[in-house]
């Protein structure tokens, strides 16, 4: 049903969009990581679509051999969506010479740290009571989350992506 998604780049009329879904989302256009406050509709990344039908989103943050993954969404789970969004942000790190592709949740988010974990990632590091912290930056964080768990540390999943052999190397530049 879903085989026949097309993932995009995020274009400058999608914008509006996404500022639309991430208030839905994540209360905000806002996301916080450790402390660090992005303006997430205005991030690079990828949109999953079928016809004019948006199925998901992937938003990303870095540069060269070194992304994170902002934001993962998909708008109906089970269906591979997360996964190809995924890919291409994987796919985006082979093309520059490969690197870390990495991701930030908080501890009551089971459901990511199992697709993460399913997906090659490996925990890497806890920031403990991270976030009190970001509650100060964003107050509507909530206290409790996922299957009534408090929401208090943020715990940090990497990947290592290794272009294949004999790719050449990247360019010098991003594109």
């Amino acid at each position: 049903m879903y085989q026949s998604a097309v993932i995009q780049g995020i274009k400058e009329e999608d914008r509006p969009k996404l500022s639309q879904w991430l208030p839905r989302d994540w209360g905000s256009t806002e996301i916080i990581h450790r402390g660090i406050k992005y303006e997430a509709d205005k991030l690079p990344g990828f949109i999953a679509w079928r016809g004019s039908e948006p199925l998901g989103y992937i938003l990303l943050s870095g540069s060269q051999q070194e992304w994170q993954v902002v934001v993962l969404r998909a708008f109906v789970s089970g269906h591979g969506i997360g996964s190809r969004l995924l890919s291409m942000a994987e796919k985006l790190l082979i093309q520059q010479g490969g690197g870390r592709l990495w991701m930030i949740t908080t501890n009551d988010n089971l459901d990511a740290l199992r697709f993460y974990q399913r997906k090659g990632f490996h925990l890497c590091q806890l920031h403990r009571e991270a976030a009190e912290f970001s509650r100060t930056l964003k107050p509507s964080i909530p206290k409790f989350g996922l299957y009534g768990i408090p929401i208090r540390d943020e715990l940090e999943l990497e990947k290592y992506i290794e272009p294949p052999q004999g790719t050449p190397p990247p360019a010098t530049h991003a594109p």
